[in-house]
Order: structure tokens, then sequence, then C-alpha cells
């Protein structure tokens, strides 16, 4: 990441962070570069912007009532950004837990 982070503080369905963890560590080894979870925050959240810029329509899945948990997570300013313009159609923590369940490879792929 450049630049100074900036920290969010999230909601995010149980067990969501650590998938992000678990993702970075993969990357690490396939790739032996540096990867940080707050480089997967960020390559998600602007995945999804993109998507968004571009005019695709997104459905912003609600948390489930019981299954969060908090995180602060720190990601560039540009991605926080991104979050923080979205707030007139979902809250800034939806829109991160949507971004990683777009970008996370399927629980159940393999390969």
């Amino acid at each position: 990441m450049t630049g100074k982070p900036v920290q969010l503080s999230v909601t995010l369905p149980i067990g969501m962070h650590d998938r992000v963890r678990d993702e970075a560590r993969q990357m690490r080894a396939r790739t032996n570069e540096r990867v940080t979870i707050g480089d997967i925050y960020k390559a998600a959240i602007g995945a999804l912007a993109a998507r968004l810029e571009r005019g695709e329509t997104i459905t912003f899945a609600a948390h489930p009532r019981r299954g969060v948990s908090r995180h602060s997570i720190r990601v560039d300013a540009a991605s926080a950004a991104h979050t923080t313009r979205c707030l007139s159609i979902t809250t800034q923590s939806s829109f991160v837990a949507t971004a990683i369940r777009h970008h996370l490879p399927k629980e159940n792929d393999h390969g």
C-alpha cells in the first residue's frame, strides 16, 4: 500500500476477516511477494468501485443478525473514499463485505 493508511471500523460476518488474512498468506506463498491484509481489502474495494462506476448493478447483502464482529482495517485513502462515496446506497460495512465476497474465491472452489 502506498501513502498513509486510513483506518476503517467495520462490522463483517464472522470469519470473513480470517478469510482475508488466509488469502494474503496464500498469495505471499504463491508469489514470494509481500502481500498484506490491507492489500486484499484495497483490491476488493477497488474492483467493486470500478464495477459500480461502469454502471453494474450490485446487490449489497445484509449482515447476518448475530454473526458479525467489528474489525479495524487499514486501507489506502482512495479505498476509504470509495467506501464513503457509496454511503447513499449502503453502509460502509456492507460495501466492504460485498467487495470481499465478490473478490475472494468461493469457499468451495478448488484449484
